[in-house]
């Protein structure tokens, strides 16, 4: 009996040990996301956004989304080393070709 409590306990352990390293060992890109957008200079050009681009986003540029009033979505397709458990979309807004803000939806 004391055996399998043992074997138990080494299990539980393990497996905690397992899911704290899948929630802390990545670098959580998607807070260095947010930085990055909040540090844009505002009212930038897409361009100049697109150019200050991180390595660890991959943003869809060809395809952005058009809005009334002159508004353009620009989607975060990929965050290298996401560890987003909600799966959040994100994306890059434009008013009249001046960046307003990154902002996210479940």
């Amino acid at each position: 009996m004391n055996k399998m409590i043992e074997k138990t306990k080494t299990s539980i352990t393990f497996l905690l040990l397992v899911l704290t390293l899948l929630l802390f060992g990545c670098s959580n890109n998607t807070n260095k996301m947010n930085e990055w957008a909040n540090n844009l200079p505002s009212q930038c050009s897409p361009d100049i956004v697109k150019s200050k681009q991180p390595d660890y986003l991959e943003i869809d540029w060809d395809k952005p989304d058009t809005l009334d009033n002159g508004m353009l979505r620009y989607y975060v397709t990929k965050i290298k080393g996401n560890s987003d458990l909600l799966e959040m979309t994100y994306f890059l807004e434009f008013e009249n070709n001046k960046f307003r803000a990154l902002f996210a939806h479940k």
